[in-house]
């Protein structure tokens, strides 16, 4: 209810204050009675009212000097002046003060209940005004979040960052983890909307609270698809019985208030801020297992059986050639490398499961594609698209790897008539330039630019028009590249190969690498030799 406090050194006036409107029917209540300025003041300096019904002319403290103290304290109150004929003149001035009105005595039930409503209007605006700036906060914020985890940035890395620490997505604490959070029915659950708009509420709520327990601090976003991401930041690495306690906790919650079940998949521990990318990628993986062990599992990465390591090789190179063919509108390319791969996974003879991890990922980079380009999921694939749940409905494996060309082709279509011949020159000379020169430690957009004659800003925008990255993505791409063959290729030490492909710093460079590969360049030179 709305408080309401009311002041006049007239005791038959306050009673009639109390006595002329039905306070509870108008969804107020009478918080104090006050008979002169000291008893409000007295009252504000332990408690507080919504409005405040002040009469102008008080022994001691005048209401107007009352007025001025309760705007000093608490702003957001609504001050109402009660004055007297004699005083009308003086009433309009101190309406300047910051007051929202005044009532000239005596007035009627109607005059005040009007005066009341108006207020509570005002009111009832400046809270939803509120619940949209918060809403719109939460969208932007998400929004954000989203991006930063699969590496998609407006502006540079640092500024995107920065525009997080602004919303107070700050970590403090010295290890991270990602988990993610999947409805198992949520094929059936799309076609009824308002059913996912609970569901997400309903979780939501219930992990921030049960996920507090662990870390105050945690940050809770959708994705793209629809899943919960939670990033934990504590002191220490987490013992996994105590996680996996809360998690079954939140498992446990869902499926009493709503009926339905989820799954999470949860990553190792990492020590750095630029690693939760990595151990996002990490948590989404080992969550698409769930689809053999069954619904309404807690997986951790840490379970994660060897021989999907071995498949991680493929999801590397894989994800680099199909960006780079998708970005340049190559289709025939792009079919070639997945009509390659489904050959290449049959000779390898990985396990079923192995393979739709594999897919999972294939479908991820599409779709991170089409956010990068600032495309509709739902526009481009329709309302019903369920991409992940849909390749286990399909009965063989050709059958799967059509889906995924068509999820491919869909979004190289969508986005083709943002190339231009032009851009495409453009490209190319940038993609030249940095082959030429990306050993260079200070290689930088605008040396880029002057190399091939060209406006800094002009280039950014063609390359972010045309594939929908920046610049340095592109020049980092191509060093990870490099970097990825002498390490698989070569004996030279990470600190050899940091300063061959253009990192001056090795440490830097190592964190660049498990940050795009999600591995060390020690864990992946071992790997790519069998050691």
């Amino acid at each position: 209810m709305i408080r309401v406090l009311l002041a006049d050194d007239e005791a038959y006036f306050r009673a009639y204050m109390e006595q002329v409107i039905d306070w509870e029917k108008e969804g107020m209540s009478i918080c104090a009675n006050c008979k002169n300025a000291s008893e409000v003041m007295e009252y504000f300096s332990h408690d507080t009212a919504d409005i405040v019904l002040l009469d102008i002319n008080m022994p001691g403290m005048n209401g107007i000097l009352a007025a001025e103290e309760i705007k000093r304290k608490k702003p957001e109150t609504y001050i109402v002046f009660i004055t007297g004929y004699s005083e009308f003149e003086y009433a309009k001035k101190a309406l300047k003060l910051g007051a929202e009105d005044y009532l000239l005595k005596p007035f009627s039930k109607t005059e005040l209940t009007g005066c009341l409503q108006k207020i509570m209007s005002k009111m009832k605006m400046k809270r939803m005004e509120k619940q949209r700036h918060r809403l719109d906060e939460k969208i932007v914020t998400e929004e954000l979040l989203r991006r930063w985890i699969h590496s998609i940035y407006d502006e540079d890395e640092e500024e995107h960052r920065k525009n997080l620490h602004e919303r107070n997505i700050l970590w403090s604490k010295s290890c991270f983890y990602a988990v993610v959070l999947e409805a198992d029915a949520m094929p059936v659950m799309r076609k009824r909307q308002e059913d996912i708009a609970l569901w997400e509420f309903i979780v939501e709520n219930i992990t921030g609270e049960i996920c507090g327990f662990i870390d105050p601090q945690r940050i809770l976003f959708r994705d793209f698809g629809g899943q919960l991401v939670v990033i934990l930041n504590t002191e220490g690495k987490i013992e996994k019985d105590i996680l996996l306690e809360k998690l079954k906790e939140i498992q446990n919650a869902v499926r009493s208030i709503t009926k339905y079940t989820i799954s999470m998949g949860i990553s190792q521990c990492v020590e750095r801020e630029d690693e939760i990318t990595g151990a996002y990628g990490e948590a989404v993986r080992v969550l698409g297992e769930k689809f053999f062990v069954g619904n309404e599992c807690i997986l951790f990465a840490e379970d994660l059986p060897l021989q999907s390591r071995k498949m991680f090789h493929f999801h590397i190179d894989l994800s680099e050639q199909l960006l780079g063919a998708l970005r340049k509108h190559e289709k025939d390319k792009m079919d070639l490398i997945i009509i390659k791969l489904e050959g290449d996974l049959k000779k390898e003879n990985f396990a079923i499961e192995y393979i739709y991890g594999i897919i999972s990922e294939m479908i991820s980079t599409c779709l991170s594609y089409v956010v990068e380009m600032n495309g509709s999921i739902e526009k481009i694939y329709g309302d019903d698209f369920e991409p992940y749940a849909g390749i286990y409905h399909l009965s063989s494996l050709s059958e799967v790897f059509l889906y995924v060309r068509d999820i491919y082709g869909k979004a190289e279509e969508a986005f083709r008539g943002n190339v231009s011949k032009r851009g495409r020159e453009i490209i190319q000379q940038v993609e030249n330039f940095i082959a030429e020169n990306y050993q260079d430690y200070e290689l930088t957009v605008e040396k880029i630019a002057e190399g091939i004659f060209l406006d800094s800003s002009y280039v950014r925008r063609v390359v972010s028009r045309q594939l929908g990255c920046t610049v340095s993505s592109l020049l980092s791409i191509y060093r990870m590249k490099k970097a990825k063959e002498l390490l698989k290729d070569t004996n030279f030490s990470v600190s050899e190969i940091a300063e061959k492909v253009g990192y001056g710093e090795p440490g830097y460079f190592s964190r660049c690498f498990r940050k795009y590969y999600g591995i060390t360049p020690r864990e992946f030179a071992a790997q790519s030799k069998g050691l």
